[in-house]
């Protein structure tokens, strides 16, 4: 559970790639997201738990989707994150 954040995630790499993560509400709603190049090795990310707007996220349950592409991989993992 996340009290208004910040939340931290980490996400592994065997090889350098690209790295999306984007945040909906559970009805389909964009709410935020970030893309990055990921380095071999552990990458963390730190999200304030704010919405595209700079706005604490309401309470409720949000799933974040982490999209991975490397030059031989393309992997999506998706998570769920509560907010008190």
């Amino acid at each position: 559970p996340a009290p208004g954040g910040p939340v931290r995630i980490s996400i592994p790499l065997q090889e350098s790639g690209q790295i999306r993560v984007t945040a909906f509400t559970v009805t389909g709603e964009l709410v935020w997201k970030t893309q990055f190049r990921g380095d071999v090795g552990q990458n963390t990310l730190v999200w304030d738990v704010t919405n595209l707007a700079g706005e604490n996220l309401s309470s409720g349950i949000y799933l974040i989707v982490i999209d991975i592409q490397t030059g031989s991989e393309h992997a999506i993992q998706t998570l769920r994150l509560v907010v008190l």
